[in-house]
């Protein structure tokens, strides 16, 4: 269950960074390179606190930094595909199929609904 909710965050954390370049469905998004370190951080900081083996958590967040830094990401500027790519780095190092990096405006935007620890649990459940 502590597995299933780190993903959630994590995929949470991502939709946060991109939810401030979501536009209308027809409108096409493009990433920025501020917003991909963003993601980065927020996947990173994510992946340190919560991922159940700390030692590979931080290999993870070492990759995906050091891609960021090399700019292996410059080119990517679809949401999805960044997602796509950051799903794959993590996988490499953990072959955990499990977590994956998702780009979803709408769960942001249901996200941003939850007022009462009510709501966060129905959001949480969904």
């Amino acid at each position: 269950m502590k597995f299933n909710r780190l993903i959630d965050l994590v995929v949470i954390a991502l939709l946060m960074l991109i939810a401030t370049v979501t536009r209308a469905q027809d409108t096409a998004t493009t990433l920025t390179p501020q917003e991909q370190k963003t993601g980065v951080d927020s996947v990173g900081s994510k992946l340190n606190k919560s991922y159940v083996f700390p030692e590979v958590a931080k290999k993870m967040v070492e990759n995906i930094q050091n891609k960021l830094h090399n700019g292996n990401y410059k080119s990517i500027k679809d949401p999805q595909e960044f997602a796509t790519k950051l799903t794959e780095d993590l996988q490499t190092i953990s072959n955990d199929k499990h977590l994956r990096v998702s780009f979803a405006p709408q769960r942001i935007a249901e996200q941003q609904q939850t007022v009462t620890p009510e709501d966060s649990i129905a959001f949480l459940n969904r």
